[in-house]
């Protein structure tokens, strides 16, 4: 009978420890999420897009738009978490503006968003087909979400 209850306790035990492991490398860790808002367009990009190899974001905007974008940090661990994030629009790797600077602090399972806007109209080298990148950098991650900028479309006639 005792062997019996042995073997029960170690495929148990064995069963809870597969449990942990998916839970810690599944759900345990901090994430990000950008958010990005052109015209009646929204992209969200989420943690598993920037699992994958080369993974670089990229949206579209006419000129004189204002792009909405969304940063979110999520901690998943049962610890603190501090960091800082950088925000910064380039062409050709040179820096054009510093969209946002902020200090991260969040608690055991918490989650913050931080909001920044770009109004194309007042971007420098603005031409039809012109691209920029946006440049997030959390402590020693890097995310990069590239602009394409179209001219907009002549406005409609409307016959009265």
């Amino acid at each position: 009978m005792r062997t019996k209850n042995r073997y029960l306790f170690f495929a148990l035990a064995c069963f809870l420890g597969l449990v942990a492991v998916f839970v810690v490398d599944g759900y345990m860790g901090v994430y990000d999420t950008i958010s990005v808002k052109s015209g009646e367009t929204k992209q969200v990009f989420q943690a598993d897009f920037w699992s994958q190899p080369f993974a670089q974001a990229s949206v579209g905007a006419s000129t004189r738009e204002v792009i909405t974008f969304t940063y979110q940090v999520d901690n998943r661990w049962p610890s603190n978490y501090q960091s800082t994030f950088h925000a910064r629009l380039e062409q050709n790797q040179q820096l054009v503006s510093l969209l946002a600077t902020e200090n991260i602090s969040l608690g055991a399972f918490q989650k913050s968003e931080w909001a920044f806007t770009l109004d194309t109209a007042t971007l420098p080298n603005l031409s039809t087909g012109s691209q920029y990148t946006l440049v997030i950098e959390r402590g020693a991650l890097l995310r990069t979400v590239i602009i394409y900028l179209n001219s907009p479309g002549l406005p409609l006639l409307v016959k009265g």
